[in-house]
């Protein structure tokens, strides 16, 4: 009864009358109308149209609920199952040409996928559904972590991070702006497993997104996950609930306990990690061989180049030599040159340079000047050059080395 006492004296004061005083008749009539009301039983608190039942929400979705509140779900897709123009297999197999994941096998690397509460990320969103998938013998194992209520986070969060750091690295997809970020936020917000997000910040983290976008950024109409799946791995879904009424779906298990579209939630979820178990070693091949997939080339071999095999973009890009456009013919003289096949780059400067190239003619006095010794005919070059500083010092210099101060005009 004092703690009643005290709210009422609260609620005098809060509007603007003091525990002994006159204030507002009107309003505190109204307050004592509905004090009583409450005592005699004739006014409720306001309803709760459906309260979240963790035990309702695994049963819907066909999960295991742990006392702390979050459930599991685990999932396998059998070897051999297909799944596009690709099949589940074993996945033994080593990762030969994305930069990033070269030399370790396909099985080694733990896919993870969120869905949250809110598209934007920030402080208030949260990661109410966790998925992983491995590749294993009997095929791609996927095991997903749902939020039963909210006080089951920081449970959830420490049960399946450890999961994250047993391969060799993470594979996501747009995991490195989003996903990944929005975890590490949360363990800080939750204030626990504090190893665990430095093991997190340690790890390997493969984004294809990334990998897609270089391959197929300036070929497709856009590199959503959705598009990667039905141009690389010939996979279309039918019945998909779309990502963005994945936070409504959530909003009304959480505020009115309706779990009929959650199990839509985690199928959705399930299929964006098959395609994104099954993307790593499809962007494998493109990397191998951009040419057959219909990919960028020259984005291609430039990427290989950024990652320190050059000898793998030389090939690349040889390869597809006639269909290359300017730009790629100029990437692949100067892979030429680095690799001392000066006579083959050379061609290709003086195509360009017939064209009207400045880069081409540059490359080219420099070449002569240095390499060949024929100041010449690199002055030839060097006079065609737009005016400017480093122009005007490399006539002046081959006009010294050729004893002349005349200005040239010969014959390229």
């Amino acid at each position: 009864m004092s703690q009643l006492k005290a709210r009422i004296e609260a609620l005098k004061r809060q509007s603007g009358q003091d525990a002994g005083g006159e204030g507002p008749q009107a309003a505190l009539d109204e307050l004592n109308r509905r004090l009583e009301r409450l005592r005699c039983g004739m006014e409720a608190p306001a309803a709760v149209a459906g309260r979240p039942d963790p035990e309702a929400l695994a049963a819907r979705v066909g999960g295991e609920l742990h006392p702390e509140g979050y459930i599991t779900v685990e999932t396998l897709w059998p070897a051999g199952m297909p799944y596009g123009n690709w099949r589940m297999g074993g996945w033994q197999d080593t990762v030969r040409y994305l930069p990033g994941a070269t030399g370790r096998p396909v099985s080694e690397w733990v896919f993870v996928d969120t869905e949250t509460s809110g598209l934007a990320g920030g402080a208030g969103t949260v990661p109410f559904l966790i998925g992983m998938a491995r590749h294993e013998p009997e095929g791609l194992r996927v095991r997903q972590y749902l939020l039963g209520r909210f006080g089951a986070e920081r449970a959830m969060l420490s049960a399946c991070l450890p999961r994250l750091e047993q391969g060799a690295g993470l594979v996501s997809y747009n995991g490195k702006t989003f996903d990944l970020p929005l975890l590490r936020d949360r363990l800080r917000l939750q204030g626990v497993a504090r190893g665990l997000e430095r093991g997190l910040e340690r790890s390997c983290h493969l984004d294809l997104l990334h990998a897609a976008r270089r391959a197929f950024g300036g070929i497709w109409a856009d590199c959503r996950l959705g598009t990667l799946e039905q141009r690389l791995l010939g996979f279309r879904r039918h019945d998909d609930l779309p990502g963005a009424e994945v936070p409504a779906v959530w909003f009304e298990y959480l505020h009115r306990g309706r779990t009929e579209r959650m199990a839509a939630v985690l199928a959705h979820n399930r299929d964006d990690l098959v395609s994104l178990a099954l993307a790593l070693p499809a962007l494998d091949a493109v990397y191998g061989d951009p040419l057959a997939a219909g990919a960028d080339v020259r984005q291609v071999a430039a990427c290989h180049r950024r990652s320190g095999r050059g000898d793998q973009a030389l090939t690349l890009l040889e390869t597809a030599e006639a269909g290359l456009n300017d730009a790629g013919r100029l990437d692949l003289a100067e892979h030429l040159r680095r690799v001392g096949r000066w006579e083959k780059a050379c061609a290709i400067w003086e195509e360009q340079a017939g064209r009207g190239c400045m880069y081409s003619m540059e490359r080219l006095a420099k070449y002569h000047e240095h390499v060949r010794r024929d100041w010449l005919r690199a002055l030839a070059f060097a006079v065609r050059l737009p005016p400017g500083g480093e122009r005007n010092r490399r006539v002046e210099r081959l006009q010294a080395r050729l004893g002349t101060q005349e200005p040239l005009s010969l014959s390229c």
